[in-house]
C-alpha cells in the first residue's frame, strides 16, 4: 500500500538497520483483517531518524513541515540529534517520550515518521489504550493484549486526565468495534493467568501474540 513491490525488500532492509518498529492502526489491521483508511506510523530512535527520513524520500516521498518544524528534514534530524534533551511541545504527545513527529508524503499516501528519544516500547505502552499496543518489527508482528485486542474487542484504556485528543482517539476506535474500559473486570485483575492481571509484564512474555513475518 505505501511502497512498490521492488521497494519492499529496501525497506526491509532498512528497517533492520535502524531498528523502526511499526505501530498503530496498520498492525492492528494486520491482525483483524480489518482495512480503515490510515497512515503508515514508522517508530525510530533519533540516532537512526535521518536514515530512516532519506529511505522515505527515495522512494517518492517527500517531507511536510508542521509550522513548528524546520523546512529542511536533514536540518530537523540533524537540531534533534544534537539536542535530544530539548522537548517538543508540538507532538500531540505530551510526556510521551516523542520528540517530534514527521510527516511524509506522496499523493494521497501519508507516512508519519515518529523520533523517539529512548526507548520505543515506552512510547507504544503511553498509547491511548491497550487495542493499539501492536508492533511490528522486521521479523515479527507483536500484540500485548492479544485476548482482549483480538478476542474480546475491548480495550483498557491507559490514562487518567481525559482531553480532547484522548477522547477522539478512544471515539475513534470505539466505532471501529472495540468496547472502551476505564479498569479491567474484576475476575480478569485477580488473576495470575489474565493479560490485565496483577502480574509483571514484557514484549514477549506467554501473554503475546508473536506471528513471524515471512521474508
Amino acid at each position: 500500500k505505501y511502497f512498490q513491490q521492488h521497494e519492499l525488500g529496501p525497506f526491509f532492509q532498512m528497517q533492520h538497520n535502524c531498528d523502526v518498529l511499526v505501530s498503530g492502526s496498520t498492525v492492528l489491521q494486520f491482525f483483524t483483517g480489518c482495512r480503515w483508511d490510515s497512515d503508515l506510523d514508522l517508530y525510530v530512535l533519533i540516532p537512526s531518524l535521518w536514515t530512516t527520513g532519506i529511505f522515505l524520500t527515495s522512494c517518492g516521498y517527500d517531507y511536510d513541515p508542521s509550522p513548528e518544524q524546520l523546512p529542511e528534514f536533514g536540518k530537523m534530524a540533524h537540531h534533534l540529534l544534537m539536542s535530544p534533551p530539548v522537548i517538543y511541545h508540538h507532538t500531540g504527545y505530551p510526556e510521551s517520550g516523542i520528540a517530534s513527529v514527521f510527516n511524509f508524503k506522496k499523493g494521497n499516501k501519508k507516512i508519519q515518521l515518529i523520533a523517539c528519544r529512548s526507548n520505543i516500547l515506552q512510547v507504544i505502552l503511553a498509547f491511548h489504550s491497550t487495542c493499539v499496543m501492536n508492533f511490528a518489527t522486521r521479523h515479527y508482528a507483536v500484540s500485548l493484549y492479544p485476548r482482549s485486542t483480538l478476542i474480546s474487542h475491548t480495550s483498557l484504556v491507559n490514562a487518567i486526565d481525559p482531553n480532547p485528543t484522548l477522547a477522539n482517539a478512544l471515539a475513534k476506535y470505539a466505532d471501529r468495534g472495540w468496547e472502551m474500559l476505564t479498569h479491567p473486570a474484576y475476575q480478569d485483575f485477580l488473576s495470575s493467568d489474565s493479560e490485565l492481571g496483577q502480574v509483571i509484564r514484557y514484549p514477549g512474555d506467554r501473554f503475546c501474540y508473536i506471528r513471524p513475518l515471512t521474508s
